[in-house]
């Protein structure tokens, strides 16, 4: 069952990832892919939509992509059962990332965003 929380607490948001089997991210949309990075510090496996490119960079190639059309392959339940049985240290994936360089990409990039006019004069 799914069931619509609305805005939960940090605390509640840890409570859900300690328990969960996965985490489905099926927005093609998703903009810095945060909730990939999360689910994966709590070594929750994470389903998510294959178009969504920002997950290409920073998943490892550890989640399991779904398409459209995939949704009606008739090998989605055993490839899904093969996904969840491997065994895999998520929560590893995370150390290939430097925080503090991450954090300043993001400050800057927010930046040219707020202030585009800046980038006329460096």
């Amino acid at each position: 069952d799914v069931e619509y929380l609305g805005f939960i607490s940090d605390s509640e948001l840890v409570s859900y990832y300690q328990k969960a089997t996965a985490c489905f991210l099926m927005s093609k949309y998703e903009g810095f892919g945060f909730p990939l990075l999360e689910a994966y510090s709590f070594n929750c496996k994470v389903v998510r939509h294959l178009e969504n490119e920002v997950f290409d960079e920073i998943s490892g190639k550890l989640d399991f992509s779904v398409s459209d059309k995939s949704l009606s392959d008739p090998n989605l339940e055993e490839n899904l059962r093969l996904y969840f049985n491997k065994e895999t240290d998520l929560s590893q994936h995370l150390l290939s990332f430097d925080w503090q360089e991450v954090a300043q990409k993001y400050g800057k990039v927010i930046n040219q965003m707020l202030y585009p006019d800046s980038l006329k004069r460096n």
